[in-house]
C-alpha cells in the first residue's frame, strides 16, 4: 500500500512519468554508477526478460544508454543519460516532498521514529 501510494505520487511529480516501480528502481540503481545488465538482474533478482523490457523502454525514452563493456564484448554497460540524471533528481525531490507533506502533521517524536524506520527501509531496499 505504501509503495503504491508513493509510486502514484512520484509519477505525478515526474516529467518523464516512469510507468513501473521496476523502471524507477532501475533508474535509481544506475545513478551512483553504470552497471551491467547481468548485475542489474542479479541485484533485482529478476529474470533477464523481465528487466529487458524495462531497460528497452528506458532506452527508447532517452533515460538510459547502452555502451560496450570494456572487458567483455558479450555484455554491455548501462548508464543514465543527462535526461535520466534529471529524472532521478526529480524523483528524489518528489519523494522528499511527498514524505515531508505526509509527515508534517506528526509530532517531532513521531517524525523521528518515521525517519529512523524509513532509513532502515531504504538501506534494506538499496542493498
Amino acid at each position: 500500500m505504501l509503495l503504491g501510494a508513493m509510486n502514484a505520487a512520484l509519477r505525478s511529480k515526474s516529467d518523464a512519468d516512469p510507468s513501473t516501480m521496476v523502471q524507477l528502481h532501475t533508474l535509481r540503481m544506475l545513478q551512483p554508477a553504470p552497471r551491467t545488465f547481468k548485475d542489474l538482474c542479479a541485484h533485482r533478482k529478476v529474470a533477464p526478460p523481465t528487466l529487458s523490457r524495462s531497460i528497452e523502454t528506458l532506452v527508447k525514452r532517452g533515460l538510459v544508454e547502452r555502451a560496450p563493456h570494456p572487458d567483455d564484448r558479450r555484455q554491455f554497460v548501462l548508464h543514465l543519460t543527462p535526461a535520466g540524471e534529471r529524472e532521478v533528481s526529480a524523483l528524489n525531490d518528489g519523494t522528499q516532498a511527498y514524505l515531508a507533506e505526509r509527515l508534517k502533521e506528526l509530532s517531532p517524536q513521531e517524525r523521528d521514529i518515521a525517519k529512523e524506520t524509513l532509513d532502515v527501509l531504504m538501506e534494506a531496499l538499496n542493498s
